[in-house]
Formats: C-alpha cells, sequence, structure tokens
C-alpha cells in the first residue's frame, strides 16, 4: 500500500500502521502555499523512521501554486531547501509536482509545461529524483508529451487505471477515500503500477 498524507491527516498512529498495514511507501506533502513545511511534516517522517519497516519508501509531493517557469523555480527552490534545512532531503526517493486545478481554474498546456520544465531543471541541480502527480484529464490534455521521460503518479479513483500511452505511470492513485490504520478518517491510497 502506498499512502499520501499531510497536516490535513492529523496525528498519525504509525505503530498501529506497522502492525496492521503492509507499507511500501509514504508521499508526504512537503511545502504549504506559503512556502512553509507541511506543520506535521517532521513529526510524520520521525513516526516513518521510528515505527516502519526499514525499506519503506519516503517521496515528498509539492502542490505547486506556480503558473509559469520563474515561479515554479523558485517554488521548487524553497521546497529543496526546506527539506535540506530540515535534515531530510537525503531520505527522499522523489519530489512529485502536484499539478491541479486550483484558483478555479486548470493549466493551460503552456503553464503546465513552464512548471514542469522548471521543477524537472532544479531537481536535476540538486539531484533529486523527479515526478508528475496528475489526473487522467491533464495527463490526456494538458501534460506536454516531451514530459513523458519523467513518472507519473496517476490520479484516477475507481477500479481501472486505463490506458495512458506513451507515458509511464509508476503509481496509480486509485482512491481518496481509503482506510488505513493508523489515520482518522479517509487517506488517498496508491499502488505501483
Amino acid at each position: 500500500m502506498i499512502i499520501d498524507i499531510s497536516s490535513y491527516n492529523g496525528k498519525i498512529d504509525f505503530k498501529e500502521m506497522a502492525a496492521k498495514e503492509n507499507i511500501e511507501r509514504v508521499i508526504l506533502r512537503g511545502t504549504t502555499k506559503d512556502g512553509e513545511l507541511d506543520t506535521r511534516y517532521i513529526e510524520n517522517i520521525n513516526g516513518i523512521l521510528q515505527e516502519l519497516p526499514t525499506d519503506t519508501g519516503i517521496d515528498v509531493y509539492k502542490f505547486s501554486y506556480a503558473r509559469n517557469y520563474a515561479d515554479a523555480a523558485c517554488e521548487a527552490y524553497n521546497l529543496i531547501q526546506k527539506l535540506k534545512c530540515s535534515g531530510t532531503f537525503k531520505m527522499i526517493d522523489r519530489i512529485w509536482l502536484d499539478l491541479e486545478k486550483w484558483g478555479d481554474r486548470d493549466y493551460t498546456y503552456k503553464e503546465a509545461a513552464e512548471v514542469i520544465a522548471a521543477y524537472a531543471t532544479v531537481c536535476t541541480q540538486f539531484n533529486a529524483n523527479f515526478g508528475i502527480y496528475c489526473n487522467y484529464n491533464y495527463l490526456s490534455c494538458i501534460i506536454p508529451r516531451w514530459a513523458q521521460i519523467f513518472p507519473i503518479w496517476l490520479a484516477r479513483w475507481g477500479s481501472k487505471m486505463g490506458s495512458v500511452e506513451p507515458f509511464k505511470v509508476e503509481i496509480w492513485q486509485y482512491t481518496s477515500s481509503g482506510q488505513c490504520a493508523g489515520i482518522k478518517g479517509n487517506v488517498d491510497i496508491s499502488k505501483g503500477v
């Protein structure tokens, strides 16, 4: 099971999670809209390190509020600096750029291309693995074809992922209303593809 978590999930009991679930990867929200670490980031990463098996993967996602290359580069740089300052950067397997509708409108093709290019460039500068999180519509209509070189974490809730050629889906988020021991309420659940 792959879960993604943030401060919105409240206090998580990682000991209970370890006893009852087979967690292969946890994807943590890195920074918030204001550029600060998620308020439970350190608590959550400590819980993972202390309670879950040592081979549990740890990734970070960043919900982007940028619409152009310059703003996205600043956002990505800030994220990496916050991870470095927290002493956790080297523990992170991959940084996922979360591209979703915000401000009552979707990204345009041009905006998505600029934001992806900026994040990929900054991640490369810091030797960080990079991937893109998006929904099926974005992958089909907005994510540029040249971005197929990056792993995709696809949000498509339901029983079938469907074909997304030529993109390489690495993780499929199939529900936002999953249940996981140690977490009160619903949690996003994914699996490797």
